[in-house]
């Protein structure tokens, strides 16, 4: 296993990682024989894990829009790259028929990274099952696996009391500033969304966020839905890659799907053109979001 994703997360925290066994010791990434365990594994460049978001049409899931795969790498990065997606969609709309200039997101995005770090660093892995993302037209569910804590009672659970699943993980999540002792996600999200937001069943903690949704906007999103039906098999490819490759630049899109970097250039703006497509930030640092 290589885990140059996890050093680069550690180095953007300050820590300057090494290829020693002190140094996987020390973060929980060996187990009492000294090979590389589980933990490693979830932090290690390439792994059989499935990290996915998918995207309903309609409020519930009789028909998937979209399913984009995160996962076959680094925890940290797979958190991060879904972190980055719903941040770039939570778009902001400003009403100015107010006295004042009124502006309201999507969805309180503060809410839902809390329930989406606290999903992937509390999800029983011993299965190898990770946490995923559902979004409807009406909300975002967050899912993840194994239930509370066996000593942690609901209360203190709303309380913002912690008791982490995995010890180790919670070593790494803090060093790369992914989370803290504080326990205020769970207050966080209570506070702005009440108790309501969270549920528990059959082995899974779901944490429900509501969308600021106009009618517009959903029918919007049913036309996109059609228009994706009757791209061109380039086109689906074009935008099937970009889906889970939002930091590469069109040369590399040309070289994955085989195709000339003209024939990209002319995908991509058809794409933008039915606004399935859009570029987010600067041609170095910025990333494609697809829709």
């Amino acid at each position: 296993m290589t885990f140059n994703a996890f050093f680069a997360e550690l180095s953007g925290s300050g820590i300057h990682p090494k290829d020693s066994e002190e140094f996987y010791g020390n973060y929980g990434l060996l187990n009492r024989d000294g090979k590389f365990n589980f933990n490693a594994y979830l932090m290690s460049d390439e792994n059989d894990l499935s990290m996915k978001v998918v995207v309903f049409e309609g409020r519930d899931k009789s028909v998937m829009s979209k399913r984009t795969e995160y996962g076959g790498k680094c925890l940290l990065k797979s958190l991060s790259e879904i972190a980055g997606y719903f941040e770039s969609i939570n778009t902001t709309k400003v009403n100015i028929n107010s006295s004042k200039r009124m502006e309201t997101t999507l969805f309180d995005f503060q809410s839902f990274r809390e329930a989406w770090i606290n999903a992937c660093l509390h999800n029983d892995w011993n299965n190898a099952i990770a946490p995923s993302v559902y979004m409807y037209d009406d909300r975002i569910e967050v899912v993840s696996y194994g239930g509370l804590p066996y000593s942690l009672p609901i209360e203190g659970f709303f309380a913002g009391t912690s008791v982490p699943v995995n010890k180790s993980l919670l070593t790494i999540f803090m060093a790369a500033k992914y989370a803290e002792q504080s326990g205020h996600g769970v207050p966080t999200i209570v506070d702005k969304y009440g108790r309501s937001a969270f549920s528990f069943a059959d082995g899974m903690i779901k944490v429900t966020i509501p969308l600021e949704l106009e009618r517009e906007e959903i029918i919007n999103r049913v036309n996109k839905g059609k228009v994706k039906n009757n791209l061109t098999d380039n086109q689906k490819h074009v935008y099937e890659y970009m889906s889970s490759n939002i930091v590469s630049n069109l040369q590399e899109v040309a070289d994955a799907t085989g195709l000339s970097l003209g024939g990209v250039k002319k995908i991509c703006s058809k794409l933008q053109e039915h606004g399935l497509l859009e570029r987010k930030g600067s041609k170095r640092d910025g990333m494609w979001v697809t829709k």
